[in-house]
């Protein structure tokens, strides 16, 4: 890929959400609980599912998606697209939580 740091990010989208939870067993049903939100395939790495979101995502409403799915969600974050996140994008296959 080509093209500066910003114009990489901004290709690959904009927020995610980063649920880690204890157990694996959590990954499927925090993905299935966000699948409303996201915009682009989700990705587990370890512990942490990230969610690409759309725009007008709000916070409150993931964490309420959470719970209702009876997540045991250990933190919840929101933060923009990173150059990993352009790596994994053009390096590796979405990947399904186990």
């Amino acid at each position: 890929a080509q093209g500066s740091p910003a114009e990489l990010k901004v290709r690959v989208g904009g927020e995610r959400i980063e649920v880690r939870v204890e157990d694996p067993a959590e990954l499927l049903p925090a993905e299935l609980a966000l699948a409303d939100f996201a915009d682009a395939p989700t990705s587990a790495d370890g512990l942490v599912l990230t969610v690409p979101v759309r725009q007008d995502t709000r916070l409150m409403d993931v964490v309420r998606a959470l719970d209702a799915a009876g997540v045991d969600a250990q933190d919840v974050q929101r933060r923009g697209a990173t150059l990993d996140d352009v790596f994994l994008s053009l390096t590796r296959r979405q990947e399904v939580p186990a």
